[in-house]
């Protein structure tokens, strides 16, 4: 099954109801970048969540800007200086159950993609860091952990942001997971206008 087998019409149709007026040709810039986006792409969760297209990797761009603005209003994509993000607005509106995690393979490669997309946030892990006096080594090692939990429950994220989201409340109720007590941790930070 491809993901353009759960990206129905009544999906597409779902995604406009809930949005504020879209022009014709603002609908039809969506559907065909969400083509382009998700053909030949299998039912998996990896392949389900949101993506983004190089403003140069768009022929006659600027002949397209008008329509893409129209769909930020509309809360469906972010226009910023390089890239057109697309928001995944399907991904609670495709049948999930049909999304490929039935092998363990796929289920391994969404657990090296969350692992990786977790580690990869910097912000995320500072945040993390100064909220509960830990190194980045402590948080590392609760990440490992929370994989394995997110593996073993098999739980779907929409996206990186619920992901993270997930793991910063995650963290707080298993701190008890790693040692604390073999890194102190001090601020660097000082307060502007002291010395």
């Amino acid at each position: 099954m491809k993901m353009l087998d759960l990206i129905t019409l009544q999906v597409i149709e779902d995604i406009f109801d809930s949005t504020i007026k879209v022009q014709s040709l603002s609908k039809s810039l969506y559907i065909n970048c969400l083509i382009k986006h998700f053909k030949d792409k299998d039912a998996a969760q990896e392949n389900s969540i949101g993506f983004h297209f190089e403003k140069q990797q768009i022929p006659n761009y600027q002949k397209w800007d008008a329509h893409f603005q129209d769909l930020q209003k509309a809360g469906l994509v972010i226009v910023n200086a390089t890239q057109i993000v697309f928001e995944n607005k399907w991904g609670q509106l495709i049948d999930n159950i049909k999304l490929d995690e039935s092998n363990d393979t796929t289920m391994m490669n969404n657990a090296e993609a969350f692992e990786a997309q977790l580690k990869m946030n910097a912000s995320m892990i500072d945040v993390i860091c100064m909220k509960n006096k830990m190194s980045k080594s402590q948080v590392i090692s609760l990440i490992k952990i929370f994989v394995l939990e997110q593996l073993a429950t098999q739980t779907v994220h929409r996206d990186s942001g619920d992901l993270a989201k997930h793991f910063i409340y995650w963290v707080t109720t298993n701190l008890d997971k790693i040692d604390m007590s073999g890194e102190t941790v001090r601020s660097k930070g000082k307060i502007l206008g002291l010395e």
